[in-house]
């Protein structure tokens, strides 16, 4: 409930109860002494009537609270089931990326094996040439183990993550949960924060021709903003202060806003990514050419599906620093409700799409 209103209630139940005090002020200046169940009966009637009116104000503040809290609630839910399927979008980019180093690395063999004496004599020896030049880079282990991602994609999912648990804490903030939910809360946010430090692809060795060139140096950018969170850890060890972990997740939200931001831009590089995959596939006649235009289009249209969710979860993280900072306006509360319905009309596209993408 607004402020302003409570403060009409309050400024009312006094107004009331100075009329009937003035009214024994005028009977007793009169020199009519009241009864004395006459002036009880006043008082208690003062009493009640300014007990009611507090009742009032806090039933309305109680139900205030707990429809914001139920609206979020239903937000929340639907933003859970968004990281569950940006999860599933980024599995398809990883057997994307995995492809693509394997490709590049067939085409330098390639490339090498036909400035040699012996490619005049066998053309299709690639099999010998590929034994005589396979190596061991340490910079390369996540693309030699398949059931890890590899450096791109798993950078991509560790900035995810981060955006995931600052919504988490900010859903701990407005549920009212204790002070030691809330630090393990920011305590795991800032441990997202230092795993995404930590898994910066490098740019060295790539060739210039590299799909996944351009998102590299976008997820270099992002994770540079996200390591602002990493301090979070020893805050969250150091302190068990609800108003302190408010203040410090607030003081956060424009790091987490341009990270969206981010995040929207290199959309166009995972799409290049899994359109390079799918020509070579193409190109080795593992795939028709209208299998690949039919898988391009539904990988194409559940991109901008996850674009606009990407876009609706931000403008939701915005009400909800406005909903704790107070500044939300009237009625903002129930946006939640039209975001919830939002995510969850587009994650059924996403689905959808998915299910459209051939294996």
């Amino acid at each position: 409930m607004k402020h302003s209103n409570i403060t009409a209630l309050t400024t009312t139940a006094f107004y009331f109860n100075s009329l009937v005090i003035a009214d024994i002020n005028q009977v007793t200046s009169n020199g009519h002494q009241p009864y004395k169940g006459q002036q009880r009966l006043i008082l208690v009637i003062s009493m009640y009537m300014r007990i009611a009116v507090l009742c009032i104000i806090t039933l309305l503040n109680v139900g205030c609270t707990k429809n914001s809290i139920n609206e979020y609630a239903q937000y929340h839910h639907s933003f859970t089931q968004y990281h569950e399927l940006s999860e599933l979008i980024l599995d398809r980019l990883a057997v994307s990326e995995r492809m693509n180093f394997a490709e590049e690395n067939a085409y330098k063999v390639r490339s090498i094996y036909k400035n040699t004496p012996e490619y005049r004599i066998d053309p299709l020896g690639m099999q010998q040439a590929e034994l005589n030049n396979i190596v061991f880079s340490e910079a390369d282990i996540r693309y030699y183990i398949d059931v890890i991602d590899p450096p791109v994609t798993h950078q991509l999912r560790t900035s995810i993550e981060i955006i995931y648990r600052y919504n988490e804490a900010l859903a701990a903030l407005i549920n009212g949960d204790t002070a030691e939910v809330l630090a393990n809360k920011v305590s795991e946010l800032g441990a997202a924060a230092v795993k995404a430090s930590t898994s910066t692809v490098s740019i060295v060795g790539l060739p210039a021709s590299s799909p996944i060139l351009p998102m590299v140096s976008e997820l270099g950018h992002i994770s540079s903003q996200l390591a602002a969170f990493e301090p979070l850890i020893e805050l969250a060890f150091r302190q068990k202060s609800k108003k302190v972990f408010r203040e410090e997740l607030l003081s956060k939200y424009d790091v987490i806003s341009a990270a969206l931001d981010q995040l929207s831009h290199t959309i166009p590089s995972i799409f290049f990514v899994v359109k390079t995959s799918y020509l070579d596939m193409l190109d080795k006649k593992v795939r028709t050419p209208e299998e690949t235009l039919r898988d391009l289009k539904a990988y194409r249209q559940l991109l901008a599906n996850w674009s606009l969710l990407l876009n609706q979860s931000k403008e939701a993280l915005a009400l909800t620093k406005d909903v704790l900072s107070e500044n939300a306006a009237s009625g903002s509360t129930a946006a939640f409700i039209t975001f919830s319905n939002d995510l969850d009309a587009v994650s059924r596209a996403v689905r959808a799409n998915l299910a459209q993408i051939g294996q």
